[in-house]
């Protein structure tokens, strides 16, 4: 016969030796490897995982890439200002001047060269206006909801305009244009577009474009000439020394 003290030890080595322990928070076993019959976002407790373990649908945020598969403008783009070289391209097309005072319909991309341009998204007075700085390049798409702009390179500002939508696109969502507001290619999500009023002297280049060339503004040397009259000077060159 087993002698008592014996026998105690080995029913307690039994125990011991029962199923393995769970987990307190998935159930898993811990030899269990991630993923085998559960999400690992859910083990890691990662962002979109709702509490019984399913993964929330998360919406796709609109980016440049996402204006090209809208459709192209309805409305037409007219040049009101160009000072340099203005571009614009359509569906199956080249890129193809457009000149101060001309309008075209279906434009898909736009470019400023050298001085930069004003353009209209729409031929009415109330249109909304994109200002391009020099160097700047636009992606437009339009839907039932908008007219969609996604900055592709540069700075521009846009000023909202009558019943016309415009949004600009970022990689973390739309920013409605629903005042005047300023952007640019870095611009990651809706708190990167700044309005117009809060940093006015960065918008020094667009006040630029909306003066006229032959009146007194950015850009303007005068003198004063006979009867106390400012007349206007043309620079020819410069020269800066540095030492």
């Amino acid at each position: 016969m087993m002698p008592a003290r014996l026998g105690a030890v080995l029913a307690s080595l039994v125990l011991g030796c029962g199923s393995p322990e769970r987990h307190p928070v998935d159930g898993r076993s811990p030899e269990s490897p991630v993923g085998v019959g559960s999400d690992p976002a859910a083990i890691a407790g990662g962002p979109g995982v709702k509490a019984a373990g399913g993964v929330d649908q998360v919406p796709v945020a609109s980016s440049p890439a996402s204006v090209a598969a809208r459709g192209p403008l309805v409305v037409p783009v007219s040049a009101v200002t160009v000072r340099g070289a203005l571009w614009v391209r359509r569906d199956a097309a080249g890129w193809e001047p457009l000149p101060a005072g001309a309008s075209l319909a279906g434009v898909r991309e736009i470019k400023a060269e050298r001085r930069g341009a004003i353009v209209a998204l729409g031929d009415a007075a109330a249109a909304p206006l994109v200002y391009l700085r020099a160097g700047s390049h636009i992606q437009l798409g339009q839907d039932p909801r908008a007219i969609h702009v996604a900055i592709i390179a540069g700075r521009i500002r846009i000023r909202h305009g009558g019943p016309v939508t415009t949004v600009i696109d970022t990689a973390g969502g739309d920013a409605a244009v629903d005042d005047d507001v300023m952007a640019d290619a870095a611009a990651r999500s809706p708190a990167d577009v700044a309005l117009t009023a809060a940093q006015p002297a960065a918008a020094s280049w667009s006040l630029a474009l909306d003066s006229a060339e032959t009146t007194a503004g950015f850009g303007r040397l005068e003198a004063r000439g006979p009867a106390d009259r400012m007349d206007a000077l043309e620079l020819k060159t410069v020269k800066v020394e540095v030492w």
